[in-house]
């Protein structure tokens, strides 16, 4: 195995290296450091990846593997959790020649999970997008990464020359930059990069089928890949129910973000990562990163670090991301910071964005909240791809945080003074 850093952030147990347990990452918290090195782990080269998961099974019926991820209720792990068997059932049917991406990109800043598989477990990514391409007939798998993604790219590159020599059964694998861009990272936009069209959401009609009519072009998030890998190792029946999770702490709000990754069961709690993750005072979380929903410490600790039980309560985990805020910045404050960095972001290509973005930005920061109301209202749902209807979700959570915190205050003032009359 090679080690890319030596900066041991929490114990590492090393039974995974031993090849005795069947996790993403294993039982490590890692931090992405400003470099973009995640450190805190280890990387399985392919005699590693190995000696822990065993051989790629030979092809079989693809209704096998749909079935597989299927019986897990596997769902896109890059924030949208679109239903996985469907899209892959979809691009079966559009039969043969189509391409494989794993999408890499990782725009969101308060992100790091794609960074951490990559640079720890990049065979295990891969062998999730060849079982999918064998299923597909796919002609190519293509990894599409940020330009700016250094060390991510070092160990990708590394994981396709070591397959080589194994003599793996796989379709071609090529690496393609992308843009260093929030936007860069969207399913569509993924698909019209490597058409070779400019890199830009673009209207889907199905979301089942965002590549439109012939040849699929299957776009999969980096864990939802991992974890296809991991399922075709061990079956359904012992299948690694966890989640991988980035907790993450604002260094500049909404720009730059300290960032923890770490692998917790699936009986854990919000608490539970934020414990893992070594963050210390909080008083608000946004639950599911820029697009998520903003909760008071209290009300969020219990929460379960799980997407069907969260979905049950109108809640999301998004991409994995729990953004925690100290007692020194406001919920307030932070919603606004996202919101211009995801309205700078913006392609630039319809309305919503080029007009409807910044003049909500310019409204959060007068504080005119009957205003930002207004051009909520007027923005969500008419944009060309949903980071709008995103950011209006996430701004909506924060006023809404903001009114139950104020009513609050208000309450314990009538309780006080009424007690202090008493007395």
């Amino acid at each position: 195995m090679t080690m890319l850093s030596t900066a041991s952030i929490a114990t590492m147990e090393q039974t995974h290296s031993a090849g005795t347990t069947a996790n993403l990452i294993g039982n490590t918290t890692s931090r992405i450091l400003p470099s973009g090195i995640a450190a805190g782990g280890w990387r399985d080269d392919w005699v590693a990846h190995s000696a822990v998961w065993g051989p790629l099974p030979a092809a079989g019926d693809h209704g096998d593997l749909v079935a597989s991820i299927r019986a897990i209720e596997l769902t896109g792990r890059g924030g949208g959790h679109f239903p996985t068997a469907v899209k892959l059932q979809a691009a079966i049917a559009s039969g043969p020649g189509g391409s494989v991406v794993i999408n890499a990109a990782e725009g969101e800043p308060a992100s790091g999970k794609d960074s951490v598989l990559w640079q720890y477990r990049p065979h295990l990514v891969l062998d999730g997008a060849v079982v999918v391409a064998q299923a597909m007939g796919a002609r190519e798998i293509v990894v599409w990464l940020s330009a700016d993604a250094v060390a991510t790219r070092v160990s990708i590159e590394q994981a396709i020359a070591e397959r080589a020599p194994a003599g793996v059964a796989e379709p071609v694998i090529r690496l393609l930059l992308a843009p260093e861009s929030y936007v860069s990272g969207e399913s569509s936009a993924v698909i019209a990069g490597v058409r070779g069209f400019p890199v830009a959401p673009t209207f889907v009609i199905d979301p089942a089928r965002p590549w439109g009519e012939g040849p699929a072009i299957l776009v999969h998030n980096t864990e939802t890949m991992a974890r296809i890998g991991a399922l075709s190792h061990t079956g359904a029946d012992n299948y690694p129910a966890t989640n991988v999770i980035t907790v993450a702490r604002p260094i500049v709000s909404g720009r730059e973000y300290e960032r923890a990754v770490l692998e917790v069961p699936g009986p854990s709690t919000i608490a539970d990562a934020l414990g893992l993750a070594g963050v210390g005072q909080a008083h608000a979380i946004l639950l599911g990163g820029f697009a998520g929903s903003w909760h008071g410490i209290e009300e969020a600790s219990d929460l379960p670090l799980d997407h069907q039980l969260l979905r049950q309560r109108g809640l999301s985990l998004g991409a994995g991301i729990i953004i925690a805020l100290p007692e020194s910045i406001d919920v307030f404050q932070e919603a606004t910071a996202i919101a211009d960095f995801l309205a700078d972001s913006s392609a630039g290509q319809c309305g919503p964005c080029v007009f409807g973005m910044p003049a909500l930005v310019k409204s959060l920061k007068r504080q005119r909240v009957s205003e930002v109301l207004d051009l909520a209202d007027v923005i969500e749902g008419r944009g060309g791809c949903r980071m709008p209807d995103g950011a209006i979700r996430m701004i909506r959570s924060a006023i809404a945080y903001d009114r139950r915190r104020s009513t609050s205050a208000r309450a314990f003032r009538r309780e006080k003074a009424h007690g202090e009359g008493e007395f």
